[in-house]
This record gives structure tokens, sequence and C-alpha cells, in this order.
């Protein structure tokens, strides 16, 4: 009865121990045991019941054991997974990162053609500028021209103006001839078209009333 219950403690083991990594040792071990038990005393078997009882609490504890390495590759595992999710994420931040770069360079390039644009149309801008300075410091110059021949030409005309005025205030001053049923005045009393006159007066060409001078004595 004593073998039959140490040998159901022997099964007993053997199936606790069948899934862990341990179970090629424990076998072996037990395999001795039983080897030795056949031959051995009662106070040999109470040796190996208490041998057996360590060994099956050293088999508890490696299945604690194993169960808390399962539970630490579990954790590992997940770990793992939230590593490679944020490795992902990562990359997909890195990508759009490198996508937004390249908008910021293209926007930055035609940035940089528009500033080039905008400054040969700047230059274009002072040339035309200068030039037109240019014409309209010309324009002025002209300008001054003229106004000096329009007030020299305002001069001349007034000057003949003057002189006309003068020689009118002469002409009317000069004592001129006419009779009256004649059209014309004369400048001298001794013109041949006066010889047949009888009756010939004398004074200003206002005074005479007549619009024009003898062809004759003028």
């Amino acid at each position: 009865m004593r073998d039959k219950g140490w040998k159901t403690r022997i099964s007993a083991i053997g199936k606790k121990l069948k899934n862990t990594r341990f179970l090629a040792i424990t076998s072996c071990v037990l395999l001795i045991l039983l080897v030795g038990v056949s031959g051995s005393h009662g106070n040999e078997i109470q040796e190996k019941e208490a041998s057996i009882s360590s060994l099956e609490a050293q088999v508890e504890q490696l299945q604690g054991q194993a169960s808390s390495l399962a539970d630490e590759n579990s954790a590992l595992k997940t770990k793992e997974g939230e590593l490679e999710s944020l490795a992902e994420q990562s990359e997909r931040m890195f990508d759009d990162r490198e996508s937004s770069m390249a908008a910021l360079e293209a926007q930055a390039s035609g940035q940089s053609q528009a500033v080039r644009e905008l400054t040969d149309r700047m230059s274009s801008a002072e040339s035309a500028y200068e030039s037109l300075s240019k014409e309209h410091e010309t324009c002025q110059a002209a300008s001054g021209e003229r106004d000096k021949a329009d007030s020299s030409e305002e001069e001349n005309i007034q000057s003949l103006e003057n002189k006309a005025n003068d020689s009118r205030e002469e002409r009317n001053e000069t004592t001129v001839y006419w009779v009256p049923s004649g059209k014309v005045y004369h400048y001298s009393e001794n013109c041949s078209t006066l010889k047949r006159s009888k009756t010939i007066y004398s004074g200003t060409i206002s005074e005479s009333g007549k619009s024009r001078a003898c062809k004759v004595c003028s």
C-alpha cells in the first residue's frame, strides 16, 4: 500500500512537470528514485518521500517562475507592440514633416522667384523713371527756351507796337494838306496833284478826316 501511495505521488509530480522546461531532468530523477526504491528499506522510502516533497516544492516554485516568466513575456510582447506602434507613428510623423518641409521649400522657391520678378520690375520701373526724369528735364529746358523766345517775341511785338504808336503820333502831329473834295491827304503842299486845286487846307491827319495818304507825295 505504501508502494502504491508513493507511486501515486510520483505520478502526480510527473503530471505537474509535464508542461515545464525541467520535465526531462525531473523524469530522470524520478526514474532513479524508482529504481532505488525497489530494493530499499522503509527508512530509505521515508527519505525518498522527503526528497519527493522537496522536489514537489521545487516543481511548484519552478512552475510559479515559469508563469511569472510567461507573464513577463506577455508584458514584453505588449510593450513591443506599443513600441512598434510608436515607431510607426514616429515614421508617419517623420514622413509628414518631410512632406511639410518639401512644401515649405517649394513655397520658399516660389517666393524667391516672386522676389526676383519684383526686383526686375522695380529695376525696370527705376529705369523708366530715370528716362522720364531726363525727358522732363529736357521738356523743362525746352519750355524755358520757348518762354524766353515768347518773351523776346512779346518784347519785339511791344517794340513794334510802340514804334507804330510813335509813328501814328508823329503822323498825327505832322502837318498834312488836303482839299475838301479829295479822298487822300498830302505831305507836301506842292504835290503835283494839288496844282489845280484852288482851296487847300492844312492840319493834322486826324483833322483832315482822310483815311489814306497820297501815293505821289508820301
